[in-house]
């Protein structure tokens, strides 16, 4: 489900009530043109709203019936390839999502965890549990290239689960379990890696201050903190504690994404206490 609330948290109605892609839900943006994007992890599915709450876009896909019935007549004997009776695959989403696109899942996510835009409107899409890689699409849908394997090295991650793009169209991809964010050029050229934030839930970048600085936020699901970093360095300048780390859940899943626009404002998604905090930085 996604829905909308006011300023002062009055519920204001649902977008895209029966949706398609409504199965499990990961992560909401809004573009500069105030566009909602809702990245739902469980069909494998981003779609884009207008400001109206029209759906006007979709990228992926979520597995059809046919899917499941090739595969489960595969289990029976009944699966054929040049003549050949194919090996059956276990039938998990995983399996079914390779067997249809064998070439890297070209057009398809398997379980999606955020989305970003670069100045020229250029998508960014976090494919993160199941492929493990930064795709990056052209406005109207057309894939232009990706990157990212599981393990590692410079161009590996291991769960990548949230992504923002700087003023200079640098593309940020926090690298969860590996503990590290991962800074692209606009190509999705390797660039540097940012450490000290522990493991990097959710991450954003808001516009610059007064000052004309800008800032990095990240957040930590493990530890419940959540960082502020100098975009010119790299470095950490400052963290708040913002769960009470009373035990292992309440701690490891507390802050799932977070979103900010004003430099001074973060949202705080909470997995398991089903909230949405506003932190106020003075």
């Amino acid at each position: 489900m996604l829905w909308e609330f006011e300023p002062g948290g009055k519920f204001v109605k649902e977008w895209g009530p029966h949706n398609y892609a409504a199965s499990f839900a990961h992560s909401v943006r809004v573009d500069k043109n105030d566009n909602v994007w809702q990245v739902d992890e469980g069909s494998g599915m981003v779609v884009k709203y207008n400001p109206q709450g029209v759906p006007v876009e979709q990228f992926g896909r979520t597995l059809e019936a046919i899917d499941y019935l090739e595969d489960s007549l595969e289990k029976q004997g009944h699966g054929f390839e040049n003549g050949a009776r194919r090996e059956a695959l276990p039938a998990t989403s995983e399996n079914l999502r390779k067997k249809i696109h064998p070439d890297g899942n070209v057009g398809t996510f398997n379980r999606p965890t955020d989305v970003a835009w670069d100045s020229a409107g250029n998508v960014f899409v976090i494919d993160g549990y199941g492929n493990s890689r930064l795709v990056k699409i052209a406005p109207g849908g057309h894939w232009l290239k990706w990157v990212g394997t599981n393990g590692t090295g410079p161009d590996q991650f291991n769960i990548v689960h949230s992504v923002a793009v700087d003023r200079n169209d640098n593309v940020y991809a926090a690298n969860r379990n590996n503990h590290r964010i991962q800074v692209y050029d606009d190509n999705l050229n390797f660039k540097k890696s940012i450490t000290g934030m522990g493991a990097p839930w959710g991450l954003c970048i808001p516009k610059p201050d007064a000052t004309g600085k800008q800032y990095i936020f990240s957040s930590d699901g493990t530890s419940g903190r959540l960082y502020k970093i100098d975009y010119d360095s790299g470095k950490v300048v400052g963290w708040a504690q913002t769960s009470l780390g009373r035990g292992e859940d309440d701690a490891g899943r507390l802050i799932h994404e977070i979103g900010c626009k004003d430099p001074n404002v973060v949202y705080l998604g909470s997995a398991i206490l089903w909230n949405v905090t506003k932190v106020t930085i003075k």
